[in-house]
This record gives structure tokens, C-alpha cells and sequence, in this order.
């Protein structure tokens, strides 16, 4: 499910997908030869995290120079534990391994619990990658950019959810008759670096505690 395709290396191409966890397809010439099969493992050791959550809706994309630096964000949902998570998936060697990792979302405390599927987009241009993250009647419109391939990130707001951080279940300050809000996404990275993004919207409401 959910397919998504880039560019890899000199002349070949990725795709990501998930079963039961995030499977990968890569060969060295787009269009030609056989494909490569792989995995990308589940995140180890995340503090939050039941066990066997599995990452699922992924969006890869591709940096560097040459496109070796692949980049694999998803989520993940666990109806049980009452739990939805954003990773964050980088290979530098062909996808042979893998380092994978809360997404950037964790440096402001928004990576459970507040995106889920699908609500996330990805750019790169060079060595610049840029971060998509909106959908939730709770959920700023974020942007992460990083411009040296995803070591380091740096965060700006698209839109700013003026009801973001309340417990709808309790907080009379979270009920209100209408709000528009970035509903879906993308985003492009131009050749100087500035991240455009296009987002929907939708008309919500929280008219009373639940």
C-alpha cells in the first residue's frame, strides 16, 4: 500500500511501500535491470513506543549530489494503546542500513499523538530536504528544513493552530463553533532553498467536550 517513488543515485530509482511494516525496491538503472528487496526495520528502543508498532504511509525522497541520501518519513497507529507516531527513516549506503528515529516532530514534543496517516509531505533540492507536517484539528501546519540532508533540522510554522497544546476531552477553552484548518499538503523546494507549500482547508468545530 501507499507507493512512493525518487530518484537514487546516479541513474536509478526507490520505491517505499508498506506491508506489515515499510518495504523498500531499488535498482541502479530507472526503468531497467532487476530490483533490489529490503526492509526498513521498526524503530528500536523509542521511549513511548508498544511493541510491534509498525511505521506504515510512507514518503520517500532523495538528496545529495548524486540522490544517495534517502529519506523515509512515516506514521504509525496503535488503536489499542491509543497511539499515533511520526518516524523519520535515513540511508546513506543503497538502503542497506538504516537509522531510524522519532521524526523532527520530537524536538517540539509533536510526534505522538498529534499528525497520523498521511498527514506529511517531503522535498529535496540538493542537499536542502523540507518537511511537511499538517491535518488535526489540534495541529500546527509545520515545516522542518534542513540543509545538510537531514542531520540537522530546523523548524518553522506554515500555519499556527490557535487551539493546539488543549485537552479537547477537558478544557472548556478548546470549544469553539468554527475554525479552518489545513486539512491536507505538499510542498517544493526551489534551486535557492525557500519551501513553497499548498495546503486545503477544512471547516471544523468543537462544540462541546469529547
Amino acid at each position: 500500500g501507499w507507493p512512493s517513488i525518487a530518484p537514487w543515485g546516479a541513474e536509478g530509482e526507490i520505491i517505499v511501500n508498506h506491508s506489515s511494516g515499510l518495504n523498500y525496491l531499488i535498482r541502479e538503472k530507472a526503468g531497467e535491470g532487476e530490483w533490489t528487496m529490503g526492509t526498513i526495520p521498526a524503530p528500536a528502543g523509542l521511549e513511548g513506543l508498544p511493541s510491534g508498532l509498525n511505521p506504515t504511509w510512507p514518503r520517500v525522497a532523495t538528496s545529495g549530489p548524486n540522490n544517495e541520501v534517502i529519506h523515509v518519513i512515516s506514521a504509525a497507529q496503535d488503536a489499542n494503546a491509543g497511539i499515533t507516531a511520526c518516524f523519520y527513516a535515513r540511508a546513506t549506503d543503497g538502503a542497506q542500513t538504516w537509522d531510524v528515529q522519532w521524526a523532527p516532530l520530537f524536538a517540539d514534543g509533536d510526534h505522538l499523538n498529534v499528525y497520523s496517516a498521511d498527514d506529511y509531505a517531503i522535498a529535496t533540492n540538493g542537499d536542502n530536504v523540507a518537511l511537511l507536517y499538517c491535518g488535526g484539528i489540534t495541529a500546527h501546519a509545520a515545516v522542518y528544513m534542513s540543509a545538510d540532508n537531514g542531520l540537522t533540522w530546523e523548524r518553522h510554522l506554515a500555519w499556527e493552530n490557535p487551539y493546539h497544546g488543549l485537552d479537547f476531552g477537558t478544557d472548556e477553552a478548546s470549544i469553539f463553533e468554527e475554525l479552518y484548518i489545513p486539512m491536507q499538503g505538499s510542498i517544493a523546494l526551489d534551486n535557492d532553498g525557500v519551501a513553497h507549500v499548498a495546503m486545503s482547508a477544512g471547516c471544523v468545530s468543537h462544540s462541546e467536550l469529547t
